[in-house]
Formats: C-alpha cells, sequence, structure tokens
C-alpha cells in the first residue's frame, strides 16, 4: 500500500506503523521549504548559546518542518557540566513540541567555520540527536528527511532517516515477527 497516496494535500511523506517501512523512501521536500530551512538553521546557529558568547565559538544550529508547514528552529544551549548542553537538533525538536507539533518531515543542520574547523569534517546528527529523531518518527509514522548544509550554508547531502539508522532501537513494529 503506497501510504504517500493517502496525504496528497500535506505534500508529506507519511509512513503508518502498520505498514512496512522503506528504510530507502525519500521524504523530500521542495527547493523552497529547504531554503527556509536551511535560513532558520542558520538563525538557530547564530542564537546559539555557547561558553563565552563570541562569535568565534563553535556554533550549530538546526531547523524542523512539521507536518503543519511550520519551521521551528534554534541553535546549541551549552552548559558548563557539557551533559546538560541541549544540541541544536534536540533544542528545535523540544521548540516544536512546546508548539504541539510532533510530526518532523525534514530537519536541517549546520555549523559555522569553527566548528567545521572543529569536527574536521562536514557536521551529522551525533547518534543522541539520530536517537531522538528516531524516536519521533516512530511516534509520528513519518521518515525524516536530514539536510546537511556545509559552512558556506549550500545543501551538500539528503537523505532519510531510515536509511541512516543501521541499527535501530527499537525496531519498528513492522520489523519485529511474532512468535
Amino acid at each position: 500500500m503506497d501510504v504517500k497516496r493517502l496525504f496528497p494535500v500535506l505534500g508529506i511523506c507519511a509512513n503508518l506503523m502498520a505498514f512496512e517501512i522503506d528504510p530507502k523512501e525519500n521524504c523530500a521536500i521542495d527547493p523552497l521549504e529547504a531554503s527556509l530551512l536551511v535560513q532558520a538553521a542558520k538563525e538557530g546557529m547564530r542564537n546559539a548559546f555557547t561558553s563565552s558568547g563570541k562569535k568565534t565559538d563553535a556554533r550549530f544550529g538546526a531547523a524542523v518542518l512539521t507536518t503543519k508547514g511550520n519551521i521551528y528552529y534554534s541553535g546549541q544551549y551549552f552548559s558548563d557540566t557539557l551533559s546538560l548542553t541541549l544540541h541544536a537538533e534536540q533544542a528545535a525538536l523540544a521548540h516544536a513540541a512546546a508548539h504541539g507539533e510532533y510530526g518532523i518531515v525534514a530537519i536541517a543542520c549546520l555549523g559555522n567555520l569553527p566548528a567545521y574547523q572543529l569536527s574536521g569534517d562536514v557536521i551529522y546528527p551525533c547518534n543522541l540527536c539520530k536517537q531522538l529523531l528516531w524516536e519521533s518518527s516512530l511516534r509520528s509514522g513519518l521518515n525524516t528527511e536530514i539536510l546537511i548544509i556545509d559552512e558556506n550554508e549550500h545543501i551538500i547531502e539528503r537523505f532519510s532517516l531510515f536509511s541512516s539508522m543501521n541499527h535501530p532501537w527499537p525496531m519498528p513494529r513492522s520489523s519485529l515477527k511474532e512468535e
């Protein structure tokens, strides 16, 4: 059953947990939505709460597009304990949830030049953030699209959340076998 055809008005890619979930399935958003997500993630990065508040600090930003068509964004929120630091992706998800929106169609992630120099590579969501996105996707039935943004604010990679989860926990209900 092609569940996507059930939601043509919303223009979203939807999978219901009762159906098989294809991890290769893309939930492509249109170019305008992608551009708006990039700009919102940039604003989140600009507003990130860092250890010293200097523009030269490593900053990360994320923005989420919800099934209602709204975009919520945030930067990281630094804690001196480090373990209490909120990652930009976590904060953007919490921002959407604070507005009663839980269906995440797409997320854009980026960092500033010091963040890229720190990582030495492209910045992907960490495993904690991917786990949080995974759990959100299991609840909503959406295969969230992830947009990776480079230091020049260009989309350099797009992929579905399910395709990035090689050993997810918990497994989708459709993958569990009855004994």
